[in-house]
């Protein structure tokens, strides 16, 4: 399969499959749209950006600040130098 496969199977088949107007980009039509960093499809992409019905969602998850938090290289407490 294609990119352009893929990605129909994930959006506009399902769409088709439960009778929704959705799924496709065009004039007229409701839109979400995700802009990620990376490729979409794949686990380890990130998503950076995302908009539903033309309002801009908070992509920010707990579990992304934990990320944050815990993976930046900082000195150690000092109780951990004993």
């Amino acid at each position: 399969m294609n990119y352009g496969d893929i990605l129909a199977a994930v959006t506009a088949n399902v769409a088709d499959l439960f009778y929704l107007d959705t799924g496709r980009i065009a004039v007229g039509k409701p839109a979400g749209l995700v802009l990620c960093r990376g490729a979409s499809l794949v686990f380890s992409s990130k998503v950076q950006k995302m908009w539903i019905a033309v309002e801009k969602q908070d992509t920010d998850s707990r579990q992304g600040k934990l990320g944050d938090r815990y993976l930046q290289k900082k000195p150690m407490p000092e109780v951990y130098s004993r």
